[in-house]
């Protein structure tokens, strides 16, 4: 991680990395979208310059890939529709980097647009690995910025104490509340968030959700009660372990929480179709039992396989790919 920034350092730096990539804050939000428009904008009238953890180490994070090139451009890069390649064609646009849509592409984004249009809650759960939050940021850029939306991920760091969550959502939304130390800061805090989604509607995306704490998914459920009429949306992202918990549980308010979800989305990993055809669209061609065995091995997961293509294509030399050779590469793997 870059060694934090503060004060007056950190806002000189990213007032000249905007001003080199002619970047707006809103063009700052489209490439870190941990990061909202109206936090950017209150950095650069030095309102927050660093004044907590999180604003220093998203800023100081975002300015260190921006200063080393290491980070992708909000354009995402070229679209293949897996589905079309499927049936042997595919759409393409020429940008830099590869997005593919795949199935799991789509249902998140019906999961989203539901949550943002009805105003609704909405769990969206899958295996690690899958792609989810990379597929969040790629519909937030599709979005634009007339239809606001904001990304919170928990962490280590924020999954258990309320006072913290409250705290780094209200500096995710942009809105400054007092440091929050105590139970009555936290109570300010959470109102001025509260307020802020009644004037200015959103739909809010938590991901990995799987390891929250029940304080602050009952905090979530209270933002919501008290902002929907306004036209507040939901979407929880999160492993099946959730799920489970919420199904199960016997706790009251976790309960309450449960009964407020509109739609339970469960998302499936990469099937050995959607896998043969992005192979095929990065150069490699393999048979439909190498696709099987490639997809059983990766489990579904995007990132699995992608990582397993990249030590293929760096060392085996455009040779056949056989199921034997994909059962290597993941033997390569920890």
């Amino acid at each position: 991680m870059a060694e934090l920034l503060s004060g007056q350092a950190l806002l000189e730096r990213l007032r000249a990395a905007m001003e080199a990539h002619g970047w707006t804050a809103f063009d700052v939000h489209l490439r870190r979208p941990t990061m909202s428009r109206q936090l950017v904008e209150s950095v650069l009238a030095g309102r927050r310059t660093g004044d907590t953890e999180f604003v220093r180490q998203e800023l100081t994070e975002f300015l260190a890939q921006v200063e080393t090139g290491r980070w992708d451009a909000p354009a995402g890069g070229e679209v293949v529709d897996i589905r079309d390649a499927r049936r042997g064609r595919s759409r393409r646009r020429a940008q830099p980097k590869t997005h593919y849509e795949t199935q799991l592409v789509q249902d998140v984004r019906r999961a989203l647009e539901f949550a943002a249009t009805r105003a609704q809650i909405v769990l969206v759960t899958g295996s690690y690995g899958l792609g989810k939050t990379h597929t969040i940021e790629r519909w937030m850029l599709e979005r634009g910025r007339e239809e606001p939306a904001f990304c919170f991920r928990f962490h280590s760091a924020n999954q258990t104490h309320r006072h913290v969550f409250i705290e780094q959502l209200a500096a995710r939304l942009g809105v400054e509340t007092p440091p929050v130390v105590s139970a009555q800061t936290a109570a300010v805090a959470y109102d001025r968030v509260v307020e802020f989604l009644r004037e200015q509607p959103a739909l809010l995306i938590f991901d990995q959700c799987e390891v929250v704490r029940l304080a602050l998914l009952q905090t979530i459920r209270d933002i919501w009660d008290d902002t929907r009429e306004a036209g507040v949306g939901m979407a929880l992202f999160a492993s099946e372990e959730l799920y489970l918990r919420l199904t199960r549980s016997r706790a009251g308010a976790l309960g309450a929480l449960t009964s407020r979800i509109s739609g339970h989305f469960l998302l499936r990993g990469l099937d050995a179709g959607e896998l043969r055809a992005i192979a095929q669209a990065e150069g490699v061609e393999i048979d439909e039992a190498t696709a099987q065995t490639w997809s059983t091995l990766a489990g579904g997961s995007m990132r699995r396989f992608l990582e397993t293509l990249e030590l293929l294509k760096a060392a085996h030399g455009g040779r056949a790919v056989t199921p034997k050779t994909v059962e290597g590469l993941f033997a390569m793997q920890i």
